[in-house]
C-alpha cells in the first residue's frame, strides 16, 4: 500500500503514482503532519524513492493549524456517470488510476520486498508488505521508482541540462514500463496458459486449439522482451545518465520483433475464441473470475492481457520519438534511434495490416454463419474468399407497404447487401446481393413536410427491360408527409435482370451521407485496381463520313486485316480510321472465313452467301457484287470441326421447330489463277449439302463436341450422333444434382465449352456449371448465377466472360467468383482516350497495337457510367473479342483482351 494511503487511511492513493505520493508526502512533512520516528532516519522522500524501510509518525493533534481543501487523489470521481464498472472520460479519474496499469506503473504498491511501518498512535501499527514479483526474472523483479531525478544524487542532477533531464525521464519511463510489461507476459503464461494447458478447465477436444490460437507465440514475445529489458537495465546500471545504447538495443532485436506481426495476425481470432469458450464452458468462466482476484492481475480480464503485446509494441515508436525530441541534432545515438523508429514503424504497419485482416476474417466468419442467401444465388457473396472484406455495416429501416422493419445493411468490397433478421437470429438477404459496379447512385433534394426522421435511402434493383433505354424502373422517392423539409434521398439503380426495389431510411442526414461516401469510395477503389480485361477502341463512326454509321454487328481479322459486317455491307479497314466497303449488301449479321474452300461466308438478311476470300484483298466495283447464294431462311450459322471434318451448320429456327442443314466445304483448287480471275470464278460447289436435321423445338445454339453435334433449345442441350442421327439429352436425367435445371419447363441455353480435362462448361442465360462426358454434374460447389441475361459467352485466359446487352461480367474460371463487371459506359470512358482522331489518318501505326488501358481506370472512377444504347458482341474468338458499343447515334468498335501488368 502507498505511504499516503497508510497515512490518511484512503485506498485511492494506493493506485496513485509515486511521483504524486512524493509531492504529497513532502507537503505533509512541511506542515508537520508526518515526521521521522527517530533521529537519523532517512527523509520521507528518500525512503519513497529508494524503497528503504522506515518508520514515521502521524501528528493527529487537532490543535495544529493544517491546510484545508481537497486532495483530488483522495476523492471519489465526481462524474455522475462514473462507476467502478464504467469509467468516465477523464484521464485523471481516480478510478481510472486504480484500474490502469499504465498509470500505476510508478505506484509504491510495486516497491518490491520492503515494508514501511506507520505509527498513527501508540496503539496502532500497520505493516504493509508489497506483493512479491511473479517469476524469477531478476530484471523484471527490480524495484520501480518514481522518477529518474529521485534516483540520482543531487550532484548528478545538477550536472545535466534541462533537456537531458527530460530525456533521462523518458528513458526511465521506457525501462520501468518495460519491466511491468514483462511481468504481464509472465502473468499470461503462469496464471492463464499453464493452468489451462494442464487440463480440467477446457474440454480436452478443444483445449489444444484454444492454447494454440489464444496464446499463440506469447512465449516468444516473453523471450524477446526479456532480452530487451536486460539490455536496457544494463545500460541503466552502467551509467546513471544513459547516454547511448537505446537505439542499438532495439536494432539488435529488430528480427525478433517480427514475432509481434505473427501475434497480431491471431489476436482477433483469439478474442473471438475466448468469447466463444465463455459461452460454452462454465468452468472456464469460473477460472477467469478466480484469476481476476489475484493481486498481480489488478482485477483486469484475460482479454486485457492478451491485447497488451500489440498495445505495448505501438508505444515503442512514441517513446523513442520522445527521447529523440530532447537530443542534439549531431548526436550519433540520435541517428541510431531514428533508424530504430523507422524499423519499428514498418513492423507496426505490418502488424496492423495482419491484425486488420484477421479481424476482417473473424467478422466475415461470423456473418457467414447467420447470413442466409437465396438458394439460387448462394455463390454470389463468397464471404470466406481470402480477399473478401467488410467495409461497413449498420442498421437501417426497410420501408415496405405492409410495414417498416429494421434491416442490416452490409457493404462488402464487391457487393451491397440488405438483410432482415429472422426469429431464429439469422439474417435473410432481401432479394439479392448487388455488385457495386452495377450500382448507380442518384441524389436529389425534395421540398417536403416536417419530420423527425429526415433521411430516406432508396436502394433499387432494376430489371433491364430494354437495352436501348438504359436503366429502367427507377422511381424517384415519393414525398411523404412525415419526411423532412429537405430530405436527402439516394436512388441506387441496379443493371441486370432482377427487378426489385429497396427503400431504406437512415437515422439522420449525416449517416445517410456516410453510407453514400462509403459506397462511392469502394466503387472508386474497385475501378482503380488492376483488372484482368482491358479494352481498346479500334474504330469510332465519324459523323461526316459517307458511311457515318455502318451499324457494325460482326467482325473478323484475316491476314492482319480487320473486316466488319453491318447494316450497310461488309467493310475492310484500309487505314487507322478509314474503312472501305467491299460488299454492298444490307443487314449483314455474321461473317466468317472458310479456309478449306477459301470462301468468305456472309449472312445477310437471313440469307447465306459465299464470296472468294480474295475479295478481302480488293477488286473492281463490278467484281465485289459477285457472290453465290447458298441458303435462305437462315437464322444463324456456325462452322466447326466434327469427327476431323470441317462442316458448316445453317439453322432455320422457328418458335415450334427448327431445320438444321449441314454443309461440307469443297477444297479449293490449287491451280494458279490471277486474283482478278478468282473473283469471278467463285465456284458453284464451294459448300455441298451433307445432311439435314429436324428439331421439334426452337434452336438457339449450335456447338461441336468431337463426334457429336450439340443443339441448344428451349428444352436444354441435346446431342446428336452424326452417324446414326440419334438424339439424347446432354444431361444425365438421373443426376440429383441437376434437378435445378431439369425441373425447369423452358430453358435458355447459350453455349458449351469443352475443357482440356474433357469436361464441359454449360452456359445458360441464368447460370453456368460443369458436367462430365456422361452428362453428370461435377465440381458441385462451382456454379455461377448471372446478374444479367447474357446472349454470348467467351473463355479467355482463365476467365469466363458473359455479355449482357448493357454490361460485361467476368468470372474466374477456376472458382467461379466475380472478378469484374464492365458497364458499357466504362468501356467508352476508358477507350475514348485510345481513339485516334480523323486528323491522324496518315499515321501508319494501328490502333490495335495501342497500349491497352484499364477498363476501370482512375479517370473512369471520377465519372458515373453513361447510359448506352447497346453492347453487341461481334466476335467471341478468344483472340478476337470485338464489341460494338452504341451511344447517342455514334458507334464504337472495341477490342477486349487480357490486361497487362501496369
Amino acid at each position: 500500500m502507498d505511504l499516503m494511503a497508510a497515512v490518511l487511511g484512503h485506498p485511492h492513493l494506493a493506485a496513485h503514482s509515486a511521483a504524486d505520493s512524493l509531492v504529497a508526502a513532502q507537503a505533509l512533512v512541511s506542515h508537520g503532519v508526518i515526521a521521522p520516528a527517530r533521529a537519523g532516519q532517512p527523509s520521507v522522500a528518500h525512503a519513497i524513492a529508494h524503497g528503504i524501510d522506515a518508520t514515521f509518525v502521524v501528528n493527529t493533534d487537532p490543535s495544529n493549524d493544517l491546510p484545508t481543501g481537497v486532495l483530488t487523489p483522495l476523492a471519489s470521481c465526481y462524474s455522475p456517470g462514473c462507476s467502478p464498472d464504467t469509467l468516465c472520460y477523464s484521464y485523471a479519474c481516480p478510478r481510472r488510476s486504480a484500474s490502469s496499469p499504465n498509470l500505476r506503473s510508478h505506484s509504491l504498491g510495486h516497491l518490491a520486498k520492503r515494508t514501511i511501518s506507520l505509527h498513527t498512535s501508540p496503539a496502532r501499527s500497520l505493516s504493509l508488505p508489497s506483493p512479491s514479483p511473479l517469476g524469477s526474472n531478476a530484471a523484471a523483479s527490480q524495484p520501480i521508482a518514481a522518477l529518474w531525478s529521485s534516483t540520482v544524487s543531487p550532484e548528478i542532477l545538477a550536472s545535466v541540462s534541462v533537456q537531458e533531464r527530460k530525456r533521462q525521464e523518458v528513458i526511465f519511463e521506457l525501462i520501468n514500463s518495460e519491466r511491468e510489461y514483462v511481468r504481464d507476459l509472465e502473468s499470461i503464461i503462469k496464471v492463464f496458459m499453464e493452468p489451462i494447458n494442464a487440463g480440467g478447465i477446457i474440454p480436452d477436444d478443444r483445449r489444444p486449439r484454444f492454447i494454440r490460437t489464444v496464446f499463440h507465440n506469447i512465449a516468444e514475445l516473453h523471450r524477446t522482451n526479456t532480452v530487451l529489458l536486460r539490455k536496457l537495465v544494463a545500460l541503466q546500471q552502467e551509467n546513471a545518465v544513459v547516454s547511448s545504447g537505446i537505439g542499438s538495443a532495439f536494432l539488435d532485436l529488430a528480427m525478433m520483433f517480427e514475432t509481434y506481426i505473427d501475434y497480431g495476425s491471431q489476436q482477433s481470432l483469439a478474442k473471438a475464441l475466448v468469447a466463444e469458450e465463455k459461452t460454452q464452458c462454465p468452468d472456464f468462466v469460473q477460472f477467469l473470475e478466480q484469476c481476476r482476484l489475484r493481486p498481480e492481475l489488478r482485477k483486469l480480464p484475460l482479454e486485457s492481457f492478451l491485447a497488451s503485446p500489440t498495445t505495448r509494441f505501438a508505444r515503442y515508436p512514441l517513446l523513442l520519438k520522445e527521447i529523440v525530441k530532447h537530443m542534439p541534432d549531431d548526436s550519433t545515438e540520435k541517428n541510431q534511434i531514428l533508424e530504430a523508429i523507422s524499423r519499428m514503424q514498418y513492423l507496426l504497419t505490418q502488424l496492423n495490416l495482419e491484425a486488420g485482416r484477421a479481424e476482417n476474417m473473424v467478422r466475415l466468419n461470423a456473418i457467414s454463419r447467420v447470413l442466409v442467401q437465396p438458394e439460387a444465388t448462394g455463390d454470389t457473396l463468397r464471404l470466406l474468399d481470402p480477399d473478401r472484406k467488410i467495409i461497413r455495416e449498420g442498421k437501417l429501416t426497410l420501408r415496405r407497404q405492409n410495414g417498416d422493419i429494421e434491416a442490416t445493411v452490409f457493404l462488402f468490397d464487391n457487393m451491397l447487401v440488405a438483410a432482415k433478421e429472422k426469429e431464429n437470429g439469422t439474417l435473410k438477404v432481401v432479394k439479392r446481393a448487388i455488385p457495386l459496379e452495377l450500382v448507380v447512385i442518384k441524389k436529389e433534394l425534395y421540398n417536403l413536410g416536417v419530420t423527425s426522421n429526415p433521411s430516406i435511402v432508396s436502394l433499387e434493383t432494376v430489371s433491364q427491360q430494354s437495352p436501348a433505354k438504359g436503366i429502367q424502373g427507377i422511381d424517384r422517392q415519393k414525398a411523404r408527409p412525415s419526411d423532412a423539409p429537405k430530405s436527402l434521398s439516394i436512388t441506387i439503380g441496379h443493371y441486370g435482370k432482377d427487378g426489385s426495389q429497396l427503400s431504406l431510411q437512415a437515422a439522420n442526414v449525416a449517416e445517410l451521407n456516410s453510407w453514400i461516401d462509403a459506397i462511392e469510395r469502394q466503387k472508386a477503389e474497385r475501378r482503380s485496381r488492376l483488372v484482368p480485361i482491358t479494352s481498346v477502341m479500334i474504330w469510332r463512326s465519324p459523323s461526316t463520313s459517307e458511311y457515318a454509321d455502318m451499324g457494325p454487328s460482326t467482325s473478323l481479322v484475316w491476314q492482319g486485316r480487320l473486316v466488319v459486317g453491318g447494316y450497310t455491307g461488309v467493310h475492310v479497314r484500309t487505314s487507322v480510321t478509314d474503312f472501305t466497303r467491299i460488299i454492298d449488301i444490307r443487314r449483314v449479321s455474321k461473317i466468317d472465313v472458310q479456309e478449306d474452300s477459301r470462301q468468305l461466308l456472309v449472312l445477310a438478311d437471313k440469307t447465306l452467301y459465299t464470296y472468294p476470300i480474295e475479295i478481302l484483298l480488293g477488286g473492281s466495283a463490278a467484281a465485289i457484287q459477285k457472290g453465290r447464294k447458298v441458303s435462305s431462311s437462315v437464322s444463324f450459322f456456325k462452322q466447326g470441326v466434327l469427327a476431323d471434318q470441317s462442316i458448316i451448320c445453317t439453322v432455320d429456327s422457328k418458335p415450334l421447330n427448327s431445320y438444321i442443314k449441314i454443309w461440307r466445304p469443297k477444297a479449293a483448287e490449287n491451280s494458279a489463277r490471277t486474283p482478278f480471275g478468282m473473283l469471278f470464278g467463285s465456284g458453284q460447289d464451294a459448300l455441298r449439302p451433307y445432311k439435314e436435321l429436324y428439331v421439334p423445338t426452337e434452336t438457339r445454339s449450335i456447338d461441336y463436341l468431337n463426334t457429336m453435334l450439340c443443339v441448344g433449345s428451349v428444352k436444354g442441350f441435346d446431342v446428336i450422333q452424326m452417324s446414326s442421327l440419334k438424339t439424347q439429352s446432354l444431361l444425365d436425367e438421373s443426376d440429383e444434382q441437376l434437378k435445378f435445371v431439369l425441373a425447369r419447363e423452358t430453358q435458355s441455353p447459350v453455349g458449351v465449352f469443352r475443357m482440356r480435362d474433357g469436361s464441359f462448361l454449360l452456359c445458360y442465360q441464368e447460370y453456368s456449371f460443369f458436367v462430365d462426358k456422361f452428362g453428370r454434374r461435377i465440381r458441385p460447389n462451382w456454379i455461377v448465377h448471372w446478374h444479367g441475361a447474357p446472349t454470348e459467352f467467351a473463355v479467355v485466359a482463365g476467365f469466363l466472360i458473359a455479355f449482357d446487352p448493357s454490361f460485361v461480367e467476368v468470372r474466374d474460371l477456376l472458382s467461379g467468383s466475380l472478378v469484374q463487371v464492365i458497364l458499357a459506359g466504362d468501356l467508352l470512358v476508358s477507350t475514348e482516350r485510345e481513339h485516334v482522331p480523323s486528323s491522324a489518318s496518315s499515321t501508319t501505326s494501328s490502333v490495335l497495337n495501342t497500349t491497352s488501358a484499364s477498363i476501370l481506370s482512375s479517370s473512369a472512377a471520377a465519372q458515373p457510367a453513361t447510359p448506352v444504347a447497346f453492347i453487341r458482341v461481334m466476335n467471341t474468338n478468344p483472340e478476337l473479342l470485338h464489341l460494338a458499343v452504341g451511344l447517342g447515334g455514334v458507334t464504337r468498335i472495341i477490342s477486349l483482351g487480357r490486361s497487362q501488368a501496369r
